[in-house]
């Protein structure tokens, strides 16, 4: 096997041989600028986009494929879905990627229109999971060791005195702060998933330790 994706794979075998072509990869980078308010120095937040793979694959009743245009029925239903991918024994690229598009091209059958061999070629993008968004219910001013329901896709959980959720400012918890239809973001957000580097463009700060590291061009 050359290569493995959701199932989907790529060999040189004597039953069939599908191959990576045109193999590629991208990197560029992502540049966020805040403008200054209210006295704090206009930042710029340097990061990484989502890493692109793309690849062709020919296909072909010669080489193993007896079923054509099964084969693109095949890759459709993968759209849309991520995994990692596994070239060799190692995973090539992020963690997971997901499948963003298939174009067919190079079309060959016979003069009964039976399908021969066709060109697939695919759009990989990183995929970067969303943060899950927990709906809270219940009374502004209950404490969570008193109560209350956390609720998620029509599903509500209690959250009793023994809940780990607390309220971080070290009041009375997290149902206490908060009212009635709230939402809580658990989980790393997407921006998280990439590693950013925030630096002053502008003045410093204005208290004394912010203003040591605005010298050296970083805000921690």
């Amino acid at each position: 096997m050359i290569a493995y994706w959701n199932g989907m794979t790529w060999e040189c075998s004597t039953n069939q041989i599908s191959r990576l072509e045109s193999l590629a990869t991208s990197f560029s980078m992502q540049i966020e600028t805040n403008a200054d308010k209210e006295g704090v120095s206009p930042t710029e937040t340097v990061g990484l986009n989502a890493i692109e793979i793309s690849l062709s694959t020919t296909y072909r009743i010669e080489t193993g494929t007896p079923d054509i245009k099964g084969v693109i029925s095949a890759w459709k239903s993968q759209i849309g879905k991520a995994a990692p991918l596994i070239i060799g024994s190692e995973i090539f690229g992020p963690d997971k990627v997901q499948l963003q598009s298939v174009d067919v091209s190079n079309i060959q059958m016979r003069a009964n229109g039976f399908f021969t061999a066709v060109t697939l070629a695919f759009k990989f993008k990183e995929y970067i999971e969303e943060p899950v968004v927990v709906s809270v219910s219940g009374t502004r001013g209950t404490a969570a060791g008193e109560g209350g329901v956390l609720t998620n896709n029509n599903t509500s959980t209690d959250v009793g005195a023994s809940s780990a959720i607390d309220d971080p400012t070290g009041g009375s918890g997290l149902l206490g702060v908060m009212g009635a239809g709230s939402a809580v973001f658990v989980g790393a957000s997407a921006s998280d998933k990439i590693s950013k580097k925030t630096v002053h463009i502008g003045k410093a700060p204005k208290d004394s330790k912010s203003a040591s590291y605005a010298k050296r061009g970083v805000n921690r």
